[in-house]
């Protein structure tokens, strides 16, 4: 649904609904919260699955390009919100 998208991103989109819009919809329909929420954490797990995989293909020669990397997935991670 969101395809890696926060609330906000999404409600900036034309067309779309505005975020609090949708927030709102969330504290009146829970199926809806309930298909954000797991939205979010279906992203939140591809994103996981891709820090193992970079981890597996480290070598020392790209060790701190795979640090980069990681901490990119990280901060899109931290600043998730649905």
């Amino acid at each position: 649904i969101l395809d890696g998208a926060t609330l906000n991103q999404v409600g900036m989109e034309p067309g779309m609904p505005r975020a609090a819009m949708m927030y709102a919809w969330m504290q009146r329909h829970p199926d809806f919260a309930r298909t954000i929420w797991m939205a979010r954490e279906e992203h939140h797990m591809r994103l996981t699955e891709t820090v193992i995989e970079l981890a597996r293909a480290c070598t020392p020669e790209t060790v701190g390009q795979t640090a980069r990397a990681i901490r990119a997935i990280r901060r899109r991670v931290d600043g998730d919100g649905a």
